[in-house]
């Protein structure tokens, strides 16, 4: 599947899905949350602090239309680039920007692979939310060379990524996952990333491909409630963040490993988020390869 093919899997529900963006004032499942906003922007305050020293100007690439991370960094103070292939999910996001003042960011309709709108080692930080998810697994070279290209020696990247936990965890188990979330032992949030992202691999996930597909994910849903395993509200819950994605993902370790063959100094940045948040969804920082 081409780069064009796995973005255009938006198009049909960008909006929708950014409508969906808040429920009753709190970020949903694909939304970084206030932790990962947290450990964003303590690392760019201190390039911001490095570069005012030596009368540097910051320059942040965002990965994607992600609202919270553009916001973060014009709210910073920095020159902003937001580069993403779907003019749709472009379109959609701008309703959830919140900084007024956006003369610093210069948006782009364009491929992860070919960044000519920005020069050799022009940028500071990249950031991205489930960015690389979005591309399939024979365009990683390219877009890491060219993310290697345009980061300076001392840039850093901090990619918010899903991946899947390194042993197998039951407590993640469709059966397990239900009883916990009705016992109240885990929030809406948990119970939608858990069954959405992990409990369902052996349908919907393709091994040789690394991909989890959506679709599958959300008909298994729709199989459960007229199992009349889901209940009503459950259901509706569940499925009202249907979409058709084909998200490429790996083990963590696995991911490591990935990361680690293009950039330098990976590693995993924990938060004190909920408790999926070391499992399934994690911040990856790695620096230029330079």
């Amino acid at each position: 599947m081409t780069l064009k093919n796995r973005q255009d899997k938006w198009s049909e529900s960008a909006k929708d899905l950014y409508h969906m963006r808040m429920r009753n004032g709190k970020v949903t499942h694909f939304g970084p949350d206030p932790t990962e906003i947290e450990i964003h922007e303590r690392t760019l305050r201190k390039i911001i602090n490095k570069n005012k020293k030596i009368g540097k100007e910051t320059t942040v690439l965002v990965l994607g239309a992600t609202p919270e991370l553009r916001d973060l960094a014009l709210h910073c103070g920095c020159y902003i680039y937001c580069v993403d292939m779907n003019k749709n999910v472009l379109y959609a996001a701008s309703k959830h920007l919140q900084e007024k003042d956006r003369s610093g960011e210069k948006v782009f309709v364009g491929n992860w692979d070919n960044l000519n709108m920005i020069e050799d080692d022009e940028i500071d930080f990249i950031l991205g939310s489930a960015s690389i998810n979005n591309l399939p697994l024979e365009s990683f070279s390219d877009v890491f060379k060219e993310l290697n290209r345009i980061l300076n020696k001392e840039g850093i990247i901090q990619l918010r990524h899903i991946t899947f936990p390194d042993k197998q965890k039951e407590d993640y188990s469709f059966t397990n996952v239900l009883k916990n979330y009705r016992h109240k032992k885990i929030s809406d949030r948990e119970f939608y990333v858990i069954l959405r992202f992990y409990s369902f691999l052996d349908i919907a996930y393709d091994n040789d491909k690394h991909v989890l597909y959506a679709k599958k994910v959300f008909d298994e849903f729709d199989r459960q409630f007229s199992k009349g395993i889901l209940k009503k509200e459950e259901a509706k819950y569940l499925t009202s963040f249907r979409n058709k994605v084909e998200h490429t993902i790996f083990s963590q370790n696995e991911m490591i490993s990935i990361f680690t063959n293009s950039f330098s100094d990976c590693r995993i940045l924990h938060g004190n988020g909920e408790c999926y948040f070391k499992d399934i969804y994690n911040i990856f920082e790695m620096g230029s390869r330079k």
